[in-house]
């Protein structure tokens, strides 16, 4: 049993070390001084790169990626727990709808990209605004936060909204007061990885964002020319683009967890 034990930790220390190794490299090359921040080593400390990256506008590129995925989050929950919601409760054409749903999550979003362009860059007249970005997002992730979220109000009993019925609650008091506050953890799911999918992308970004409105990743992309690649700025706009991934897993940590594990069995 001990020797089982000791094959457990060694097992989960490997695979911590091999996760955490990129993060500390990052951490340390964001950190060097820009004259040896190629050289692995060379050791030193300097804040030189973080503020070139925000005399070049990164602060702005933050607050565009922020505005554009909150928003974004904010929708894609709205519509994948009303859509999650309805789908197990009123099962008729459920099948249809859910496999529609996960048609869409796995056709690669490239495949979306022409369409995109021409019908929110010329069509809608959205091409570098914040909804320009928001409108495709949300239809790409809304599958994504139906499916996450699904499972879990199927994991809740029926009984729960009949008897809340025969109380005299309609079918949207239930919804709100008593089925969103059981199904928190997945709703939580569903908004961390909408944010994630939203404040990362690129693919979408690039097509629809020109400069009034470039997001984190294009202003990182853009660090590299093919005459010249800005290494500490790079290492350290990556650096701080992690960060609010970091402080929402560490807050929301215990409901996140505790949600992909429900969605695991569900």
């Amino acid at each position: 049993m001990k020797l089982k034990n000791l094959l457990s930790y060694l097992i989960v220390s490997l695979l911590a070390f091999v996760f955490l190794v990129p993060i500390l490299m990052l951490v340390i090359m964001a950190f060097k001084p820009n004259t040896i921040v190629t050289n692995p080593l060379a050791f030193g400390f300097s804040l030189e790169n973080f503020f070139r990256l925000f005399e070049m506008g990164f602060g702005v590129n933050i607050y565009n990626s922020l505005v554009i995925a909150v928003i974004t989050v904010f929708l894609t929950t709205a519509l994948g727990t009303i859509a999650g919601y309805f789908s197990s409760r009123f099962p008729h054409g459920a099948t249809f709808y859910q496999r529609f749903m996960f048609t869409l999550r796995i056709i690669p979003p490239s495949a979306f990209m022409i369409g995109i362009f021409y019908l929110v860059a010329y069509q809608l007249g959205g091409y570098d605004t914040w909804w320009g970005m928001v409108l495709p997002m949300t239809a790409l992730q809304t599958p994504l936060v139906f499916l996450i979220i699904k499972p879990f109000f199927d994991g809740i009993s029926r009984e729960l909204d009949e008897a809340a019925l025969v109380d005299g609650c309609s079918y949207f008091q239930v919804f709100t007061k008593i089925i969103l506050p059981v199904a928190k953890n997945g709703i939580l799911v569903g908004m961390f990885f909408s944010f994630i999918y939203t404040y990362y992308d690129f693919a979408t970004a690039l097509v629809v964002i020109g400069s009034e409105w470039k997001t984190v990743t294009l202003a990182l992309a853009g660090l590299k020319t093919q005459r010249i690649i800005r290494w500490g700025e790079l290492f350290a706009g990556a650096f701080i683009a992690t960060i609010p991934i970091i402080v929402i897993s560490i807050i929301f940590n215990k409901y996140i967890i505790r949600g992909l594990l429900i969605s695991t069995k569900g």
